[in-house]
C-alpha cells in the first residue's frame, strides 16, 4: 500500500491491489471519549463515517461505498471523478451557476436532515457531471448530543461560497435539531453570535 496522505494523526493509504482507499484514524486517548465511545454518547471515527456515508445514500446523495468501517479505520472503494473545484475551474459561467443550485441543494438537504457540517472546501466534493459527490465524511457529525450553532455554520458557509449562497442557504434551512436549539440559545442569550472568525 501507498501512503497518500498524512495530515492531522491520520493516514491515508492507497490499496493497489484492490483499488481502495484505507484510512487510519489517530487511537482516541481520553478517558472520558472512549467512554463516550462505549456507551454509545458519541460515534468512534470510523462508526461515524460508516454511518454518514448511510444517511446520505437514504437522503439520495451521493458518496463513497464503504468496504470496511471500525473504530479507528476505514476502508473505502475508489472513485475516479474530478473534485468540485477541479470541475468547476474547467466551466463556463452559466455550467457554473448550475452546478452551484446543485450544491445548494446538497447543503440544505443535508442541514434540514440534521447533520452537522463546517467544512464546505470544494476539494471535499468530486462531481461526476450530473451529481455532487461527499467524500471527507469524517467532517460530517450526526450524534444526538452535538452540534454547532446555526450562525456559525452560515458564516462557514458564506466563507466558502459567498454572502448570497449564505443566505439562501438559512431561507431554506427550515429544520433544526433539539440539541442544535438549545444550543442556539445559549450562544444567542451570552451574544457569541457576532464573535465567530474563520480560521483555517
Amino acid at each position: 500500500m501507498n501512503l497518500v496522505r498524512h495530515s492531522y494523526g491520520r493516514r491515508v493509504y492507497y490499496d493497489t491491489a484492490t483499488h481502495t482507499y484505507v484510512k487510519h484514524f489517530p487511537g482516541e486517548k481520553k478517558l472520558s471519549t472512549l467512554l463516550k465511545y462505549a456507551i454509545r454518547f458519541r460515534r468512534s471515527p470510523g462508526k461515524n463515517f460508516l454511518h454518514i456515508s448511510n444517511k446520505l445514500k437514504s437522503l439520495h446523495i451521493e458518496t463513497l461505498d464503504v468496504v470496511k468501517a471500525s473504530d479507528f479505520l476505514v476502508v473505502t472503494a475508489e472513485r475516479h471523478e474530478p473534485t468540485l473545484e477541479e470541475f468547476l475551474a474547467e466551466c463556463n459561467n452559466d455550467i457554473k451557476q448550475e452546478i452551484n443550485a446543485k450544491f445548494l441543494d446538497f447543503v440544505v438537504t443535508v442541514l434540514n436532515a440534521g447533520i452537522t457540517l463546517i467544512d464546505y472546501d470544494h476539494t471535499n466534493f468530486l462531481y461526476d457531471g450530473t451529481n455532487i459527490i461527499a467524500i471527507d465524511l469524517d467532517n460530517y457529525r450526526d450524534d444526538p448530543f452535538y452540534s454547532r450553532p446555526k450562525n456559525k455554520v452560515l458564516n462557514y458557509i458564506e466563507h466558502y461560497n459567498g454572502k448570497a449562497f449564505r443566505n439562501e442557504v438559512a431561507r431554506r434551512w427550515t429544520k433544526s435539531t433539539v440539541s442544535q436549539r438549545i444550543i442556539d440559545f445559549f450562544y444567542g442569550w451570552r451574544g457569541k453570535y457576532a464573535t465567530y472568525h474563520i480560521v483555517r
